[in-house]
């Protein structure tokens, strides 16, 4: 059965989104942001405080970036019933 077929006009916005495992693939994307932004302070920590403020201001939008793929996948997957 092809993709078409199975969700006709509404079609997944990314392949993860229909899987079982779509909360642990958005936890390592989140992690990914967690880590920047720790990484960011501890560069304000050591050495220089602007270059670790870009570091942890990258690693916060992209944690928005995951929430915001997350209220995406969540609706898309309760139109379907597979909340």
């Amino acid at each position: 059965m092809s993709d078409a077929d199975r969700w006709g006009d509404d079609p997944p916005p990314n392949r993860a989104a229909a899987a079982v495992n779509w909360r642990s693939v958005l936890w390592a994307d989140a992690a990914i942001g967690i880590a920047v932004v720790a990484v960011g302070i501890g560069v304000m920590a050591v050495s220089t405080v602007l270059g670790g403020a870009g570091l942890a201001s990258l690693g916060a939008a992209y944690g928005m970036i995951v929430w915001r793929r997350y209220r995406l996948w969540a609706s898309w997957r309760a139109r379907h019933g597979l909340t």
